[in-house]
């Protein structure tokens, strides 16, 4: 999926709906342009098809046109186009009859309509609902309200409109046929149309072949009134997973809620009992909200729960005993990755303890704020080591792990200055089956890789974009983004230089030309590659890693030539001078 600018048809994402009749009859079809001003319809000239706007079957997105340059090429249908830049799923809603059949059509074309020449891609899902003579209809002329923060809530108009069983204790039932090779993915929105009495109240259960949904999540959502873009199943399709959990995909079962960071929502009030129902939960994250109350033993029910973080809330009482067992049991240690020690208590504070890194992050050593000066050969083992922290996420894990937040301040240093990678906070879960992951765009300016930012794609290469932009940190010591009116990139400096040959203007000066020549170049050369603005152009990072040795092995080979050369020199210094004291000659 891309950013979802680029969908122009006689109908958007094939949802227009033709009956099968002769073609000269319009009585029983619609054809909808896409883009087309609200209200308006026309007569297309050459097939005298007519055309309406598709403005009321979806209220997200924005009309747009396409290039002048197109319209003489191209049906007037084609020449406006409805364009989404936010979110990642935008859904027409057409009302359809049971028992018809449908003839879908749709056409598509870019046509420049942003100047970019950018090649579009997107993916098209259609659902179809089937109704039964054991339902009734409801309907109101109220408006019913939409959530305007959130692009996947369905119009008002639709809305407006519902089924209800006959018999109140009855079932909604829908059967879609089994299939081998399909999948199906249902999205349910509710609005209750019938104003209840004060006693009154509606519930229901969602079930799923017979088995109870999980609907603890969704509770959690209305109970703290989390503003997120969270609506339908919050792990299907696999690709819109909501923002901020992952699931678990094994292809047997159905997908479970496996980690929740819900850290800096403006949660208040305690920590709600429906986490208690997210059985399979691993990872929870509650920090930097005003939660107060105790910490609920429930957690302790999780089974799976390994990492709970509740820092900066208003918290009493202490974490569960069985809960601090299961982290330090459960805690990775990895060489170059932060290790989880455990939980800290303190006050009203709580929150994970990692291991103590004496140095602290990378960027206070690069931005002059430490007088120590980072040798060459260190900084080399800096990068070597945070290269192999992500190689072991990429490939080591199982599935794959992006970070996501690749930066120098997430580079920490122990006492010996090596390096470990931390803050796994934006971390996404890699499905090792797909080319990308589809995703909204989290991370740092400046370290963000520039085609994740245009398409949303997430893939390993993203991590690999950011770690060429830490590595030319390392090596000429200057900001990712100039604070002058440019606002020159690393890589656009670096670049320029290079194309000077200009290689010793490009590293460090503090370094004083402290480094083999040779060591600095293939390092740029591996910078420059990694920060491609083509994904497909960087290299992986199992190679990186391998280029690094590479350097490093040449900037060890001068520097024990130089000890040796330096401890020869001093030798002989010695045998002058014994000479020359002992010998009568020289009296």
């Amino acid at each position: 999926m891309g950013r979802f600018k680029h969908f122009i048809a006689a109908l958007f994402g094939g949802l227009a709906l033709i009956l099968l009749v002769h073609a000269q009859d319009q009585s029983d079809f619609i054809s909808i342009d896409c883009g087309l001003q609200a209200n308006w319809s026309y007569t297309e000239p050459s097939t005298s098809i007519n055309y309406i706007s598709d403005a009321a079957f979806i209220d997200t997105g924005v009309s747009k046109k396409i290039s002048s340059e197109f319209e003489g090429d191209f049906q007037q249908q084609a020449w406006t186009l409805r364009s989404f830049p936010e979110g990642i799923r935008n859904c027409y809603s057409i009302n359809v009859t049971q028992g018809q059949k449908y003839l879908i059509r749709a056409t598509f074309l870019y046509g420049n309509y942003d100047g970019q020449s950018i090649r579009t891609m997107f993916m098209i899902a259609l659902g179809l609902a089937k109704h039964y003579n054991k339902w009734k209809s409801l309907s109101t002329s109220l408006t019913i309200d939409s959530e305007m923060y959130n692009p996947y809530w369905v119009p008002s108009v639709v809305m407006s409109t519902a089924a209800t069983p006959i018999n109140e204790s009855g079932p909604l039932e829908f059967y879609l046929p089994p299939e081998a090779n399909s999948k199906y993915y249902v999205y349910m929105h509710f609005a209750e149309l019938v104003e209840l009495k004060a006693n009154q109240s509606r519930s229901f259960n969602i079930t799923l072949n017979g088995e109870l949904s999980v609907v603890a999540i969704t509770n959690i959502k209305s109970k703290y009134g989390v503003e997120r873009n969270w609506q339908g199943d919050p792990c299907a399709p696999q690709a819109y997973s909501w923002e901020g959990l992952n699931c678990s995909y094994d292809g047997y079962n159905p997908p479970r809620i496996i980690s929740l960071n819900l850290s800096s929502s403006g949660l208040t009030g305690e920590i709600s009992a429906y986490i208690s129902n997210l059985v399979m939960l691993q990872y929870l994250d509650l920090s930097n909200n005003s939660l107060t109350g105790s910490v609920p033993d429930f957690l302790s029910q999780l089974k799976y729960l390994r990492v709970l973080n509740l820092e900066r809330n208003q918290l009493t009482g202490s974490i569960p005993a069985e809960l601090i067992q299961r982290a330090k049991k459960g805690s990775l240690s990895l060489k170059n990755l932060t290790t989880l020690v455990g939980y800290y208590y303190e006050g009203a504070n709580m929150g994970l303890i990692y291991e103590y890194m004496a140095n602290g992050d990378l960027e206070a050593h690069l931005s002059g704020e430490n007088t120590n000066i980072l040798s060459w050969e260190a900084r080399l083992q800096i990068a070597m080591d945070a290269a192999q922290g992500l190689e072991y996420l990429h490939h080591g894990c199982k599935p794959p792990i992006i970070h996501r937040d690749v930066k120098s301040t997430n580079i920490l240093l122990n006492e010996k200055f090596r390096a470990k990678l931390a803050d796994f906070g934006l971390s996404k879960t890699f499905p090792t089956d797909d080319t990308h992951l589809s995703t909204v765009v989290a991370g740092t300016p400046g370290y963000l890789d520039p085609e994740y930012y245009l398409t949303n794609w997430l893939t390993e290469k993203s991590d690999v974009y950011s770690f060429g932009v830490v590595l030319l940190e390392l090596i000429t010591n200057r900001p990712v983004i100039e604070r002058s009116q440019e606002r020159t990139h690393i890589s656009q400096w670096v670049s320029f230089k290079l194309a000077k040959g200009d290689i010793e203007n490009i590293v460090d000066p503090t370094l004083c030309g402290n480094y083999n020549i040779n060591s600095v170049w293939k390092a740029v050369e591996i910078a420059m590659v990694c920060v491609s603005p083509t994904s497909s152009k960087r290299p992986k990072m199992d190679q990186v890693v391998a280029e690094l040795k590479e350097c490093l092995v040449t900037e060890l080979a001068q520097r024990k030539e130089g000890d040796e050369s330096e401890s020869k020199d001093s030798v002989e210094m010695i045998n002058i001078n014994m000479t020359t004291e002992l010998s009568p000659l020289a009296r």
